[in-house]
């Protein structure tokens, strides 16, 4: 009988249709929102890289998406980001008339930034640049940031009811490869 060498790890590998999110810059991906969007430079009060999803009233789980969060003057703009090539397209945008209340859920290893509207909460994580969504990814200050751009906008802020949680998309799989370690 073979012995199991005990010192083996357990990697966790995420597989996703095997792509990889592209780098996200900051600089080139304000540039083309401003133009896509017809919006100034000058009126960007905040951008990051994100995931969010939208919940329906009700429901506790969400499909996250890669995007982009960009806050103005007076609008909240969403935008997905296309895994292939790394560029953004936009997704929703929101005034802040739209927006009845923001709250934040705090957890653990992150907080969750929860935008209620009358039928649906959008649910939004913001995130470290070029990073891909692990929790230690998330970047809560930055999260808080744009909670606090909303109140001063008027946004109602209101407690947290309970954290949204992932579902998980069609074709990602996690796996456990063993690694032998020496």
């Amino acid at each position: 009988m073979k012995a199991i060498p005990l010192a083996v790890l357990l990697l966790p590998i995420t597989l996703a249709g095997c792509t990889a999110m592209l780098p996200y810059d900051r600089r080139s991906e304000q540039a083309a929102i401003t133009e896509a969007e017809n919006i100034s430079r000058e009126d960007i009060l905040f951008t990051s890289r994100c995931e969010f999803a939208l919940v329906p009233n009700g429901l506790g789980t969400g499909i996250f998406y890669q995007g982009v969060c960009l806050a103005s003057k007076n609008k909240l703009y969403l935008r997905r980001i296309d895994r292939t090539t790394g560029t953004s397209t936009t997704f929703r945008v929101y005034s802040a008339g739209q927006l009845l209340s923001a709250s934040i859920f705090s957890g653990v290893f992150s907080d969750q930034l929860q935008l209620r509207l009358p039928q649906y909460v959008i649910a939004l994580h913001m995130k470290r640049d070029g990073m891909q969504g692990f929790a230690w990814e998330i970047d809560s200050s930055a999260t808080r940031k744009l909670f606090q751009i909303l109140q001063s906008q008027g946004i109602t802020a209101v407690p947290s009811l309970t954290r949204i949680a992932s579902l998980p998309t069609t074709g990602t799989r996690t796996i456990y490869v063993p690694i032998p370690m020496p």
